[in-house]
């Protein structure tokens, strides 16, 4: 007998529901069974990985960090002197790296340094895109300047490397593009409105590309993480606040470093700086926006504006 084409339809999508259901279910195992049991850590040995804003803060101990794994680091930042002292700090010890003074606002500055990281240092396989930059008022007291500024450096600068190192990396079919992005790419912040923007066009931005390459490059070895970090003690917020700070601190920038050089490892899609607001950020976009407003009442997670 032979079934009528709607019902053998039927009958290949229920086939492809019930799959489907079986998938859903064996990846929450799996990632049930990662939390308690994480990936192992990849190697990073011999690699050569750019840190842009490297000469402080988080940019400055991924350096440290990243050299003490064996990693040859290009130390990227506006400020040369800071880019120096930390070169000079890890040839201390023993590592190799390449202080550039960069501005990454400027494409042709950008460009400059690839072609001179290329040049001593070998194929860039680690790309820790990492400068940013945070002015804390209300959106009305930003000038026009002050917001092409936060883009150009939060998210353009960010386009430009792209561009520099994703081709060859797809090429030698190697490579991790790993992005700063916040909590402030996830919810908005008092203050924050601009730079709150660039993190959610640089969430975006990740995203869109992960799912083109698994689309355009199924097979691909070139991996993307992006960071998403509450507030970490570099200067940039320099009057956060939280009711909590027990539950979600405020991180000191040598483990927040650690963390993301431990997602990378792991080859995590996106990363939580501190881990449970993963789950607490996921649990709160099922309550009805009023609940979810009162619960930020509730923490008080907040950046008081300051010059």
């Amino acid at each position: 007998m032979v079934l009528p084409v709607s019902v053998y339809n039927a009958l290949l999508t229920l086939f492809d529901m019930v799959l489907l259901g079986l998938q859903i279910i064996y990846f929450i195992l799996e990632a049930a069974y990662e939390s308690i049991i994480p990936r192992k850590e990849k190697e990073l040995q011999g690699e050569v990985a750019v840190v842009t804003g490297g000469g402080h803060g988080i940019g400055l101990e991924l350096v440290r960090q990243l050299s003490d794994l064996g990693v040859k680091v290009a130390v990227w930042d506006i400020n040369g002197q800071t880019a120096n002292l930390a070169v000079k700090e890890i040839e201390k010890k023993g590592g190799l790296g390449l202080p550039l003074t960069v501005d990454v606002s400027d494409r042709e500055s950008i460009r400059r340094a690839v072609d001179k990281t290329r040049s001593e240092l070998g194929e860039v396989t680690l790309l820790f895109n990492n400068a940013g930059i945070m002015p804390c008022k209300p959106f009305l007291n930003h000038s026009g300047a002050e917001i092409q500024k936060i883009f150009e450096v939060n998210v353009f600068s960010q386009y430009w490397t792209l561009m520099e190192f994703l081709p060859r990396m797809i090429s030698l079919n190697r490579g991790h593009i790993i992005s700063m992005s916040s909590m402030a790419g996830i919810t908005g912040t008092p203050n924050l409105v601009p730079y709150c923007s660039s993190k959610f066009a640089v969430k975006g931005l990740m995203d869109a590309l992960f799912l083109e390459l698994r689309s355009t490059h199924p097979d691909t070895n070139v991996k993307l993480t992006t960071i998403h970090p509450f507030v970490v003690d570099t200067g940039l917020a320099q009057k956060p606040r939280s009711r909590f700070e027990s539950i979600i601190p405020i991180t000191a920038p040598d483990s927040a470093a650690a963390q993301v050089i431990s997602a990378t490892r792991r080859d995590y899609e996106y990363a939580f700086i501190p881990s449970i607001l993963c789950p607490l950020t996921a649990l709160s976009k099922l309550f009805p926006r009023k609940a979810q407003l009162a619960l930020l009442d509730f923490t008080d997670c907040n950046c008081d504006a300051h010059e």
